[in-house]
């Protein structure tokens, strides 16, 4: 009941330079880029939150885009050597920049893929192991049950 009453709430431009904290030029700039105004100059207060969202997002997202970290950054921040991003970038497909930097959100999503590959790899290594140990194991007490 309250998130639909909420959904129809109006308010003025006056309230959204305080609810945003913004002066009059910004709010100016937001609706030549799209933030929503009805035609009576009323501004319902969900579709202008939805709008900064978005706007929030997709800033976050440029920034994400743009944000390059030297070999060591990188390391740093994931707390692997140089030396491992190195082996990373050669043997699993790290992606790096010609000039030697990482992208950011080229590495957020390469990460995932990775871990499931490394892991995936693992767990089948340690089955095979586990099914050996437990043919011989089975082999020795048949064995044993013959004697």
């Amino acid at each position: 009941m309250i998130s639909n009453d909420i959904e129809y709430q109006r308010t003025s431009k006056n309230q959204i330079l305080r609810l945003f904290r913004i002066d009059k030029g910004t709010l100016q700039k937001w609706i030549k880029r799209g933030f929503p105004v009805e035609r009576d100059g009323s501004i319902f207060i969900v579709k202008a939150v939805r709008w900064w969202r978005r706007q929030y997002e997709l800033e976050l997202y440029k920034k994400l885009e743009s944000e390059t970290l030297s070999q060591e950054e990188l390391g740093r921040l994931l707390d692997v050597s140089r030396q491992t991003l190195y082996a990373w970038g050669r043997r699993e497909g790290l992606p790096r920049n010609k000039d030697g930097t990482y992208n950011l959100s080229s590495v957020c999503a390469w990460l995932p893929h990775y871990y499931r590959r490394i892991y995936g790899r693992r767990f089948k290594k340690t089955f095979r192991a586990l099914q050996s140990a437990f043919t011989r194991i089975i082999a020795w007490t048949e064995k044993e049950s013959e004697v």
